[in-house]
């Protein structure tokens, strides 16, 4: 958990930062300045804990990722 909210605090105080540490851990094709981009639109949320799981579940069950429907 300290990870992670070790990330958070970095995404909010440096996000060019985090951008560079993203794109070298995942060879990322996109430039820092793109995804720092990204993470300032409107409501883009950085959190330790989860959100939008169920919203996430349910598209992934209606593309066929997900063989059965989350219920709640």
């Amino acid at each position: 958990m300290a990870a992670l909210q070790e990330a958070d605090d970095l995404i909010k105080q440096d996000p060019r930062r985090a951008a560079e540490l993203y794109i070298q851990a995942t060879s990322e094709k996109m430039t820092p300045d793109e995804l720092v981009e990204i993470m300032r639109q409107p409501g883009t949320l950085f959190s330790p804990a989860p959100h939008g799981v169920m919203l996430q579940a349910e598209h992934l069950a209606k593309v066929g990722v997900l063989k059965t429907k989350p219920t709640n």
